[in-house]
């Protein structure tokens, strides 16, 4: 068969069985290996978007995940992914709070990616053995470990079952007349899951157009019949888009973080940093001291454009030289679906621009390209002895990893030592180091993060934080007012504002700033509670009601029969 046309399985029906006793084997072992972390915590952002987010513990807060953004309740965002929180509520229905259930959950889903990843390479690779060694580097690459063991991420594989699922669907509608219409139905219906999961899926549509040039139904590669594929997936992103514009308009949109044009010069440092990481995935960490790029006469611009550039011709060159399908699916795969990730970077908070889960799903294009290399080879000792060693050393890697997942302290430290120079790395460190009253420790790093960026917040209000801990009021208060001479309408600051002046007595001067955070955010449940708590104080007992009461509706049904006794009593002393 060409390899232009659609592929089909053509192994021999005698040994057809053994590749996918080889693959239960590869998704039991993969499962094993993960199975270090189910003895892990909540980290990082499983904190808010698990631990305290009421909205996960009711299924009567479903249609809210189809009609608000994803933090809502929390802090402002402009995430649309109503299907991560359908997931997050299905969690917490089977597993309460135990991280064990979760992360088994977590795992599941690698496993179920994985399974379709297999499913979507032998039908490019026709050959069930190397679509097992293109699943088995899907599997065991360790850039996984971020996407698999931390929790809020489990979107990165959800979306993959997802896009796998909706080119999978596509590719068999090609094969024959009678299954068309149903394989593209459930494609498109993929696609849209895929949507609600996670943004990055817009880029479904463009390796639409790829899959069906280099797989065209009547063995000619044409450009207009491939885009004409697309319409469809087309008209389903932009209903997802206008969809979305509604319901984000309940929030601030999203700003731009710095100029576009820095964000241009610095995306070919982070597009290299992603291909070192596929092909040398060793010292990984949850942050990286990955930085702007400010000049295109600077070397952090010409050198990795350099780089990129004869990357690209030696990928044009093994096109050329193979004419394969697979090959070009594989060595445009990575470029395609890591470029929301770039395209976006004039977004990205805190100087925070490059993160190993963003490569869960373009890893697919690497495993595609090793399992065509794989099947290539001429000497197949010397090839398997390769895989063996590659295998074997994800494995190792892999395993390692998983370790600095096991609770905040440890993920900070490491990212601190990894990327000594990252901003959000000093930030979070110090402040996982404050919480340990190391205050030593940690006010060096959160010292050392506002002289790197002073215009950035989230390290300002760490360090004026954590001075206000210390008892250094005024130096608290000093950094807070530069916190908010940048961004007067944060309610984080101005939370953390009303809980610092809370702490040291400040009843009267703390409710500006927390009726500041409550206006800005008013479904945030903490917020309601400490305004209310300020009021209460002040002696201003009939508005501190009022807050409770909101914060009693956003509150998880364990903790309002408490939270509603207290307003009882509040009530009864004021007469209400």
């Amino acid at each position: 068969m060409s390899n232009s046309a659609v592929p089909e399985p053509v192994e021999a029906s005698r040994s057809s069985s053994h590749p996918y006793q080889l693959l239960l084997l590869l998704l039991a072992c993969g499962a094993l290996l993960y199975g270090r972390s189910l003895s892990y915590d909540f980290v990082y952002d499983d904190v808010s978007q698990i631990v305290k987010n009421p909205r996960i513990t009711a299924w009567s807060y479903l249609p809210s995940y189809f009609s608000e953004q994803l933090w809502a309740g929390i802090q402002s965002a402009s995430y649309y992914r109503p299907m991560l929180l359908l997931w997050m509520r299905t969690n917490h229905f089977l597993f309460g709070l135990n991280p064990v259930g979760w992360h088994a959950a977590s795992v599941l889903l690698h496993v179920g990616a994985t399974a379709l990843a297999f499913a979507l390479a032998r039908r490019m690779l026709q050959s069930a053995h190397a679509a097992l060694v293109a699943a088995a580097i899907f599997m065991l690459h360790p850039l996984q470990v971020e996407s698999v063991v931390w929790l809020s991420a489990a979107n990165e594989a959800l979306a993959a079952i997802f896009i796998f699922a909706s080119y999978l669907f596509f590719l068999k509608s090609r094969e024959q007349a009678s299954s068309r219409k149903r394989g593209l139905l459930l494609s498109w219906m993929t696609f849209a899951l895929a949507l609600l999961t996670k943004e990055t899926a817009v880029i479904v549509p463009a390796m639409i157009v790829l899959f069906a040039f280099f797989y065209p139904v009547d063995s000619r590669r044409r450009l207009t019949p491939a885009f004409a594929a697309a319409i469809p997936y087309a008209l389903i992103l932009a209903g997802y888009l206008v969809i979305r514009k509604l319901v984000l308009a309940q929030v601030s949109p999203s700003e731009l973080r710095t100029d576009p044009l820095t964000a241009l010069f610095t995306m070919p440092s982070v597009a290299l940093l992603y291909l070192e990481h596929l092909f040398v995935p060793w010292k990984l960490a949850m942050l990286y001291d990955t930085r702007y790029v400010e000049h295109l006469s600077s070397a952090g611009f010409a050198v990795p454009i350099v780089l990129l550039m004869a990357l690209a011709a030696t990928a044009i060159w093994l096109w050329r030289k193979t004419r394969s399908a697979a090959i070009a699916i594989g060595l445009l795969w990575i470029p395609v679906h890591v470029a929301i990730p770039l395209l976006t970077l004039p977004f990205f908070r805190n100087v925070d621009l490059s993160h190993d889960r963003y490569l869960y799903v373009p890893s697919f294009g690497f495993a595609l390209l090793i399992g065509t290399a794989w099947q290539h080879a001429r000497e197949s000792l010397l090839r398997n002895a390769l895989l063996t060693s590659l295998l074997l050393v994800y494995v190792l890697t892999t395993f390692y990893q998983q370790q600095f997942w096991r609770n905040d302290a440890a993920l900070f430290a490491h990212s601190q030592q990894v990327s000594p120079g990252a901003y959000l790395a000093k930030v979070l460190d110090g402040q996982e180091l404050a919480l340990q009253k190391r205050y030593s420790e940690a006010l060096p790093l959160l010292e050392s993060s506002v002289q790197q960026h002073p215009r950035a917040l989230a390290g300002l209000v760490v360090l004026a934080y954590t001075r206000c801990e210390m008892g250094e009021t005024r130096t608290a208060e000093q950094l807070f007012a530069r916190a908010l001479a940048l961004q007067p309408e944060s309610a984080e600051t101005n939370y953390a504002l009303g809980l610092c002046r809370l702490m040291h007595g400040g009843r009267f001067e703390a409710i500006p700033p927390l009726q500041v955070a409550v206006y800005h955010l008013p479904d945030n449940m903490e917020y309601r509670l400490a305004l209310g708590r300020a009021l209460v104080l002040a002696g201003r007992k009939r508005e501190a009601i009022g807050h409770f009461r909101v914060a009693e509706s956003l509150a998880p049904a364990s903790e309002r029969p408490a939270l509603h006794g207290y307003i009882q009593r509040l009530s009864a002393v004021t007469g209400q």
